[in-house]
């Protein structure tokens, strides 16, 4: 059985956001992290939002990383 990978994409969206003095009401920031297995993706999803989404909005999405493989 082959081992299929997977992209874990996470935005995390900080409002409000304050920088060296400056302020802004709204900021995101996306990051893609290369994953070995979908199970291993989702557990590191909910880690992610456990531990950031209680200060921020946190989307976390798991998509596999061969575009030929349906979503």
């Amino acid at each position: 059985m082959a081992v299929t990978e997977t992209m874990l994409i996470v935005t995390v969206i900080v409002s409000p956001l304050a920088i060296e003095g400056q302020s802004a009401t709204h900021s995101e920031y996306t990051r893609e992290y290369p994953q070995n297995s979908m199970f291993q993706c989702t557990e590191q999803a909910e880690h992610i939002t456990k531990q950031h989404g209680i200060n921020h909005t946190v989307v976390a999405v798991c998509v596999p990383a061969d575009k030929n493989e349906p979503k």
